[in-house]
């Protein structure tokens, strides 16, 4: 092999050996805190407050400590955040969310995963908005 050929061999080399995903690389997350929520509303689309909510593991029934307090918007539940990205992975976990209230007793299925880093949560699936009726 000529210089020029081993140089371009030995760049590609070290290209894929420095992109390898494995979770022992050095990992920057960003500063941003990420939580999902759903917006829970009547028929007339008018949001409902005051729900007395809880997310846990479908699996393992851990219950995830989830604060409501930030949310300004009548009928705006988180589900689940940042604060919890160690408990997850790159396979979805199942969560379900519960909302009660009076007569109101809404459950709802998610399902979260995590970067290779375990920077950030990120919603597979999961509905935005849940509508009582």
């Amino acid at each position: 092999m000529n210089n020029k050929a081993l140089f371009l061999f030995s760049f590609f080399l070290i290209g894929i050996i420095g992109c390898s995903n494995s979770s022992e690389n050095n990992c920057i997350c960003t500063q941003e805190f990420r939580s999902y929520s759903v917006f829970i509303a009547d028929e007339n689309l008018v949001g409902i407050d005051s729900l007395v909510t809880e997310s846990k593991n479908r699996q393992t029934g851990e219950k995830y400590q989830i604060s409501q307090s930030w949310s300004m918007d009548k009928g705006m539940y988180v589900v689940m955040d940042d604060s919890h990205t160690l408990k997850f992975s790159g396979i979805p976990t199942q969560v379900i969310f519960t909302a009660k209230k009076g007569e109101i007793d809404i459950e709802a299925d998610y399902f979260f995963n995590t970067d290779d880093c375990k920077c950030h949560i990120n919603k597979v699936s999961g509905p935005d908005t849940i509508v009582v009726r």
